[in-house]
């Protein structure tokens, strides 16, 4: 199991508090309304034993002490762990 192996770093989906193993932390910029919006992307794995409810997008969730919003989801695998893309738009 990766979790054992890892450290994982807490994140709140939905109110509740899970450990998350980091996979990938980026920043870069996406195009919206009123021009470029500059963005942080957080990729992160959650055990799946550990999810009652499997987050939606658009769901807020909190990590390192800043609100995000949640993307896409990957759960395809049902021996795997949910895999969730969060985003925080940056000033």
């Amino acid at each position: 199991m990766v979790f054992t192996d890892f450290p994982t770093e807490s994140v709140t989906i939905g109110g509740i508090t899970y450990g998350a193993l980091v996979m990938n932390l980026e920043g870069g910029s996406n195009w919206g309304e009123g021009g470029e919006v500059l963005e942080k992307t957080v990729r992160i794995a959650i055990n799946r034993s550990d999810i009652t409810t499997i987050p939606s997008e658009g769901d807020t969730a909190t990590f390192r002490s800043a609100t995000y919003k949640v993307g896409t989801v990957d759960e395809d695998d049902t021996a795997a762990s949910i895999i969730v893309n969060i985003t925080l738009p940056m000033a």
